[in-house]
Order: structure tokens, then C-alpha cells, then sequence
């Protein structure tokens, strides 16, 4: 049985990301009071020694501990705006890029933890999460997809829908995880009516490779979940696979294999 993720996962920055996004805004910090200032106004300089003041304390706060994804997103962002809206001497400019690119570095860095961490909260809180992967166009088109994590915590395997209108697709992921919690158990091959409305008719199928691994938050270490996926009807009510049944809605189910990475 999978374990459950834990919850108390940090959230934050590995010391020498802090290190270097703290070092980052401090330089920052120092340019903005330094040739950045030169013949600003006073109102100009003002609003300068503010932000320069609360970069400061956000690099002691970066440097003096582990620190939330959201402080050092937030730094990049203000640093982002600088960059955009304040005239700066043409030899600050690159010492700035490269503060931004630091900060770039620390913020993707730490974003998979935060991803993780998130979704531990909401398992741990309800029994199961629901994650929607929006779609991508060329050069590697791929439909956008909802999953249940947690199931497996309970013996169940988890459950995807592809290319459904995202709020119907939540809503029913979240009513079938909800039905597997209190003990019931879906089965492949299975048709499920009264779901949804119009009393559309549902059908239980495994899982395909390619979508088992795009399954990412819901993966045991390193491996792919169990999982079955949901599908749905065409506008005449025929699922795929039936026959009849309108190609463009049973193609738009299907995901592609896409590479790692992709």
C-alpha cells in the first residue's frame, strides 16, 4: 500500500539557494540607493530606499533560515518590476540580470517542493487532492487532465479524466474519491450513470501507460500509479471505444506518449 505524503515536507529554499538569492537582493538593495538614485527626485529616491529597505529584510529573513518558495517568488517579482520601470545606469543593468538569474535558479529549484508540499497539505486534510495539468500545443500537443492523489493511501488506484471541462472534471473526481473513501470501489470495464447531468453515461477503463506517467504528484518513489481513468461521452451520448462514437471525442482521451520532460 502506498504511503501517504508527509505534510510537514519544507516548503523552502536548500541553504545555498538561500545564499545566493539573499546575496542577490542585498546587491540589489545596494544598487537601488547607490547609481540607481542619481537624479531621482526626492519622492523617486524615497520610493527607492523603501523597497530597498524591505529587500534587505527579506535577504536577512532568506539567509537566517529556510524560507517559504513564496518569499523568494515574491523578490524575483520585485526585482522583475525594477527591472522594467526603473531607469538604471547602463553598468547596474547586467549586475541586476544577474541577481534575476539567481533568484530564477532558486525559484525553480525550490518550486517542486512546493508543489509536493501543497498537495501532502491537502491529502492530509481530506483523504485525497485533485490536480489539473493544463494542455500544451506543438511542437508536443498534449489535452489537459485531471487526477486524484491519495487514493492509494487507501487501497484504491487513483483516478484521471482527460480533456472534461475542468470544473465538471474536478466535481467528479472529487464525488468519485469522496464514494471510494467511504468504502466504495470502482471497477474496470464499469459503466457509472447518474454522475453527471443529464444522466450521462461514464465508463471505468485502466489507465494507459503514457497517462499513468504524467501521473506525477501521485507517483510511489519513483513509479507510476495504479490508476483508472474516466470516460466520457460524445454530444449523442456513445463513449469511446463504442460504435458510433464521435472520433474527435474518443482521440481527445487519449494521451500521447511524450517524452521525459515534455
Amino acid at each position: 500500500m502506498a504511503q501517504p505524503p508527509d505534510p510537514a515536507a519544507p516548503n523552502t529554499l536548500t541553504p545555498r539557494e538561500r545564499d545566493a538569492a539573499s546575496d542577490a537582493m542585498r546587491a540589489f538593495a545596494d544598487l537601488l540607493m547607490g547609481e540607481t538614485s542619481e537624479g531621482a527626485t526626492d519622492a523617486e529616491r524615497s520610493k527607492l530606499a523603501a523597497i530597498a529597505t524591505d529587500t534587505r529584510a527579506a535577504a536577512v529573513s532568506l539567509g537566517a533560515a529556510e524560507i517559504p518558495f513564496s518569499v523568494a517568488a515574491e523578490a524575483r517579482h520585485a526585482l522583475a518590476t525594477i527591472l522594467e520601470t526603473v531607469e538604471v545606469p547602463p553598468g547596474s543593468r547586467p549586475q541586476l540580470a544577474a541577481a534575476a538569474a539567481k533568484l530564477d535558479d532558486a525559484v525553480r529549484a525550490a518550486a517542486p517542493r512546493r508543489g509536493t508540499a501543497a498537495v501532502a497539505r491537502r491529502v492530509a486534510e481530506h483523504g485525497f487532492a485533485v490536480q489539473y495539468v493544463g494542455g500544451q500545443g506543438e511542437p508536443l500537443p498534449a489535452p489537459a487532465f485531471q487526477y486524484t492523489i491519495g487514493l492509494q493511501i487507501h487501497g484504491h488506484p487513483e483516478l484521471a479524466i482527460v480533456s472534461a471541462p475542468a470544473d465538471w472534471g474536478h466535481d467528479l473526481l472529487t464525488m468519485l474519491a469522496g464514494r471510494v473513501l467511504a468504502g466504495e470501489r470502482l471497477l474496470e470495464g464499469e459503466i457509472l450513470t447518474g454522475l453527471a447531468a443529464g444522466d450521462l453515461r461514464l465508463r471505468v477503463d485502466a489507465a494507459s501507460e503514457p497517462l499513468r506517467r504524467e501521473l506525477r504528484f501521485a507517483y510511489v518513489g519513483d513509479q507510476p500509479p495504479d490508476a483508472l481513468q474516466i470516460v466520457w461521452p460524445d454530444e449523442q451520448g456513445v463513449l469511446p471505444g463504442e460504435p458510433d462514437c464521435d472520433e474527435r471525442y474518443a482521440r481527445s482521451q487519449v494521451m500521447p506518449d511524450l517524452p521525459d520532460g515534455a
